[in-house]
């Protein structure tokens, strides 16, 4: 499967709804994960030695059995292939502004949304941008400011690990990309190409609180900050 291919969103992976206000990622994270994400035995990473493929399926819920692994001899379980040792950090400011005006300084129907992604790989840190016309970032559900002013809120994760969901599907595609492109920069001796960035950790920094301007006669933008960890996952061809 080519990487364009998931710009659509239909092979996004993604998280059950929540209530308007809070960012939560609709769907099913663990079919979506099987049907677009390569899954193996579950071993030690690197898993050099013992690395097997999952390929048998449960006709019924379409989850990866894992009933190829005990000829290896590990237990029948199966998960997510990550790139060992391929590890970005950073923290991401989150942008929203609800009542966003033309050039001729009329409001416009649908509110604004910037992502800033600062990303850190042995001392070294990329800055990379986006702006979305609305509230849809990825497959996330749309959210308001009151969800970036609120400290005591953050994404919600729905999932059985509680730990992961797609990061470049849809209105991230293009950022996703780019991610992939800058880590591979950082890890020259790892093959990135057929992989997707996954976004496998996301909290409130600790260090920095939102800013709240989500007051309905408050026309600037709130703004939240968070810690990210980002991994990469290969595709299934």
């Amino acid at each position: 499967m080519k990487l364009a291919a998931l710009a659509t969103g239909t092979c996004a992976l993604a998280l059950l709804a929540s209530s308007p206000a809070r960012a939560s990622v609709p769907g099913n994270l663990e079919e979506r994960s099987d049907d677009v994400l390569l899954h193996v035995c579950r071993d030690v990473e690197p898993g050099n030695v013992n690395y097997l493929v999952c390929e048998d399926r449960d006709p019924f819920s379409g989850h990866f059995t894992g009933s190829e692994c005990p000829s290896i001899g590990l237990p029948a379980s199966c998960v997510i292939d990550m790139i060992p040792f391929v590890r970005l950090t950073g923290r991401m400011a989150l942008i929203e502004d609800d009542h966003p005006l033309d050039a001729n300084a009329d409001p416009v129907s649908t509110p604004h949304t910037t992502l800033i992604l600062d990303l850190t790989f042995d001392w070294k840190t990329i800055t990379l941008i986006e702006s979305i016309d609305g509230t849809k970032v990825g497959n996330w559900n749309p959210f308001d400011e009151s969800f970036l002013a609120d400290p005591n809120q953050t994404v919600v994760f729905t999932n059985d690990a509680q730990d992961a969901f797609q990061f470049s599907s849809g209105t991230l595609f293009e950022l996703g990309q780019r991610i992939r492109d800058t880590a591979q920069g950082f890890f020259p001796e790892r093959d990135l190409s057929d992989t997707i960035p996954i976004l496998i950790n996301i909290v409130r920094d600790p260090q920095r609180g939102p800013v709240d301007a989500s007051a309905p006669d408050d026309h600037l933008g709130s703004a939240a900050y968070f810690r990210v960890v980002v991994r990469f996952a290969r595709v299934q061809p």
